[in-house]
C-alpha cells in the first residue's frame, strides 16, 4: 500500500525512530519549542508587571493570572519546555470618524448636527470601555 505521506511524516519518522520512549504528545511540545526558540531568542526582554496577561508562543495561549499560569504548568509538570511568555498589550476599539460617510455625502456636504452629537456620544462610550482584547507585543517576559 502507498500513502502519501505528509509534510511533517519525515520530522515525525525521525522522531520515532530516535526517541521511540516519548509519547505523541511530549514529542509536539518539544517540536513547538524547537520551532519557537529561535523566535524568542531574537526578541527583546521587558520586566513583567505581574498583572498585564501574558501569551504563550509555545502552546498559543493566554494567561491573564498568575494562579492560572501556575495551574497550567503544573499540570504539565512531567513535560519540560520553555513556555515563551510574552507581555501582552491593550486592544481597543478604534473611534468612529466623521469621514466614515465621506463618500456618501455631496462634495460639499456635512453630517447633520445630530449624527455629530451622536458620535461624539460613541466615541465617549469607547473610551470609557477601555480594552476589549489582548494581544502579544515583542517582549519577552523575564
Amino acid at each position: 500500500m502507498n500513502k502519501k505521506k505528509g509534510k511533517g511524516w519525515k520530522s515525525w519518522n525521525h522522531h520515532v525512530n530516535k526517541h521511540p520512549k516519548e509519547t505523541h504528545q511530549e514529542w509536539c511540545f518539544a517540536a513547538m519549542e524547537a520551532q519557537e526558540k529561535e523566535r524568542g531568542i531574537k526578541m527583546k526582554q521587558k520586566e513583567w508587571d505581574g498583572k498585564t496577561p501574558l501569551y504563550s508562543l509555545t502552546t498559543k495561549k493566554y494567561f491573564h493570572t498568575l494562579n492560572e499560569l501556575i495551574v497550567y504548568t503544573n499540570k504539565l509538570c512531567r513535560i519540560k519546555f520553555n513556555l515563551q511568555l510574552v507581555i501582552c498589550e491593550p486592544v481597543k476599539l478604534k473611534y468612529v470618524n466623521t469621514n466614515y460617510w465621506k463618500d456618501d455625502l455631496p462634495e460639499d456636504g456635512k453630517l447633520p448636527d445630530e449624527v455629530h452629537k451622536a458620535l461624539e456620544k460613541l466615541n465617549q462610550t469607547i473610551e470609557d470601555f477601555g480594552n476589549v482584547a489582548w494581544k502579544p507585543t515583542e517582549y519577552l517576559a523575564k
